[in-house]
């Protein structure tokens, strides 16, 4: 329904499809690198803003010339032109409204160091009303419907620039996250589905960047965090039993997991070696201790690239990519309380 960010705040995003660096952990196929734009501190500048499912604007506000504020809120529209298109009740997609807000403050402390602080909001909510699940063609799907869902997410960073040719960034996170859904049988208070979904985390990690010399460079770090959960699901016994329609009967099944505080790091090298004008390798390793899975595993990682011409470049890589169960899967059932990290190779 519309994108995770809006429009205007990219400053650089990088897409790994694969074979991706040591730095990256807990992803086994692809890796999106995503950096927000810092905000105009030369003048006030505003940007409106509709695409085809949401609209908004955001807000340059410089601080003199030592920092700035970059503002930006959203609101999808699905669900008023559904409403002046008259097609709200056919039961095609409900009612569905998201909001989100991000905001990026940067300030330099000194001419080697930065601050950079950064909060992202979001909101969704989902109705489907009794009008709108009787018109859904499988009867497995019609229940009235009400979702929410918040997620929160803070970030400050001091980067500093050692000398000058190496570059540290200290970064603090915190994020928490509420899902929570009732589903009835149209026309009934009758129960059939429900979730209430809360975990948070937070942690600090350290990132070097350091350029040996014009052959060698290498990057290294390491980080700490902490998970707690609390979710709960329940799922009424089925009516009938449809194989075409993947009903069975089955007891009401009920779950809840409480994760209590975890703890999980890791930490991180690898070099990068030009070994001609055109062709480099880069070797690497990483080591993930999982609070969650109670594993301590380690990644061996290796590159090559080689500069074809100043446009076309040839890559390679290998390595060990890990990725643990989500909070989620584990909570489906006790028997998942035992499941270990995925690993690709």
């Amino acid at each position: 329904r519309a994108s995770i960010l809006a429009p205007d705040i990219f400053d650089r995003a990088e897409f790994s499809a694969g074979g991706f660096g040591a730095r990256y952990g807990d992803k086994i196929s692809s890796a999106l690198d995503i950096s927000l734009r810092e905000a105009n501190r030369e003048k006030i500048q505003g940007v409106i803003f509709a695409d085809s499912g949401t609209a908004g604007g955001s807000i340059d506000i410089p601080f003199g010339k030592r920092g700035s504020w970059l503002s930006s809120a959203r609101r999808s529209y699905i669900d008023l032109a559904f409403d002046v298109a008259g097609i709200a009740d056919q039961g095609i997609i409900g009612y569905p409204r998201t909001l989100d807000f991000t905001n990026k403050f940067v300030f330099d402390l000194t001419p080697r160091n930065k601050l950079t602080f950064t909060a992202l909001n979001f909101f969704e909510s989902f109705e489907q009303t009794d009008e709108q699940a009787q018109n859904i063609a499988r009867r497995t799907d019609r229940f009235r419907a009400k979702r929410t869902s918040q997620r929160h997410i803070f970030g400050a960073t001091l980067s500093s620039t050692i000398g000058s040719k190496t570059l540290a960034r200290t970064t603090f996170w915190a994020n928490g996250n509420h899902n929570d859904g009732t589903f009835f049988l149209p026309q009934f208070e009758f129960l059939q589905r429900s979730r209430d979904l809360r975990d948070s985390q937070v942690g600090l990690k350290e990132d070097v960047s350091i350029e040996i010399s014009r052959k060698v460079r290498t990057a290294f770090g390491g980080g700490i965090y902490f998970d707690q959960a609390d979710y709960h699901s329940f799922e009424n016994s089925a009516g009938f039993y449809s194989p075409l329609e993947e009903e069975f009967n089955a007891s009401p099944r009920e779950n809840r997991l409480r994760l209590k505080t975890t703890t999980s790091g890791y930490a991180y090298a690898q070099f990068a070696i030009f070994l001609t004008k055109r062709f480099s390798i880069t070797p690497g390793v990483r080591l993930d201790r999982y609070g969650i899975t109670d594993e301590t595993l380690a990644s061996p990682r290796f590159a090559a690239r080689y500069n074809a011409t100043g446009k076309i470049a040839l890559t390679f890589a290998a390595g060990v990519y890990r990725q643990p169960p989500s909070l989620f899967v584990i909570s489906l059932t006790p028997n998942n309380r035992n499941l270990k990290t995925q690993t690709a190779t």
